[in-house]
């Protein structure tokens, strides 16, 4: 039995926020009517929408956008918003921060009982929890992880308190199959860094740790705590030979001057590859193994790749 009844996705459209989604209403052991899936678009009558609602009968798309979270709410009953579980995941821009801070200062103020937020890794618990790290991409989400903590932790006695889980996943193993963003990731893995060695989550990974953060959180004590997720382990070899056992060819990737150029072009991107070459990942594989078993890469390749293009 979940613990709670309902569940309110923001970026519902997207990679996580459409995981999530199918990780709740195909979990192997909580059934969950569709009906009780509110998923958050900007665009309801949208492409992304029309497929959820083809997909799932019955879901709830709410039209709004994290710049009116206020809205968003009030669309909602209160009744509802009460035993209502909320999953936020937000690509990486200018308003960001300011974004995610007016989600969650909405939950909290209209009474949800609890907030899964996903972040990302920057070297295990400890140093994720103290360093938020020189590359913007990962310091803004540090910012919202803290105002998360900060408002969640400032409920006076007695009044209504929301819980919270923080998922910070490692490096997307869903890059590789993502268009010429995903060709100028690995390429700069294979060549930024040196084709080293690291931890890969499968967004589908990220669903199902989402929903065991909304449905059971004491199941595996990630009530009111950040957890570090990863699938697995690869070098970019690794990848490149997954790749061309099931496609015959090698994984997706751009001229090595172009990406190097736009990388070196681009702040974010730059002190992102940076970041990353410097610093481990920092995920427990074992212990997130007893827990919940992971979807390999070559599972997902598998599953989500053609075997000719």
């Amino acid at each position: 039995m979940s613990v709670f009844e309902y569940y309110l996705v923001a970026g519902a459209t997207g990679r996580q926020g459409g995981a999530v989604i199918k990780a709740l209403l195909t979990h192997p052991s909580i059934q969950l009517n569709a009906r009780n899936v509110f998923a958050i678009s900007r665009q309801p009558d949208g492409p992304g929408a029309k497929r959820l609602r083809e997909r799932y009968e019955g879901i709830n798309i709410v039209c709004g956008d994290l710049k009116s979270s206020e809205e968003i709410f009030q669309q909602l009953d209160k009744n509802i918003i009460r035993k209502t579980g909320v999953f936020l995941a937000q690509a990486h821009g200018p308003t960001e921060v300011e974004d995610g801070k007016a989600f969650i200062n909405a939950a909290e103020k209209n009474g949800v009982p609890y907030f899964v937020y996903s972040s990302v890794d920057r070297g295990g618990l400890e140093l994720s929890d103290r360093d938020p790290s020189y590359c913007k991409t990962f310091s803004d989400k540090f910012l919202i992880e803290q105002h998360l903590k900060n408002v969640c932790g400032s409920s006076p006695k007695n009044s209504h308190k929301m819980d919270y889980t923080i998922l910070r996943p490692t490096w997307f193993a869903d890059n590789a199959w993502w268009g010429f963003p995903g060709q100028l990731c690995m390429t700069g893995w294979r060549e930024n860094l040196k084709g080293k060695t690291l931890q890969v989550t499968v967004t589908k990974d990220i669903g199902r740790w989402a929903a065991e953060a909304l449905m059971r959180p004491d199941r595996s004590g990630i009530r009111n705590q950040a957890l570090s997720i990863a699938s697995e382990e690869l070098s970019f070899d690794d990848v490149d030979r997954i790749f061309k056992k099931h496609t015959t060819k090698g994984v997706p990737v751009t001229y090595n001057l172009l990406a190097r150029f736009v990388i070196w072009a681009m702040r974010d991107l730059n002190t992102m590859f940076q970041f990353i070459g410097e610093r481990t990942y920092g995920a427990d594989l074992i212990w997130l193994k007893t827990h919940l078993e992971p979807t390999t890469f070559e599972t997902w390749v598998e599953e989500n790749v053609p075997r000719s293009f």
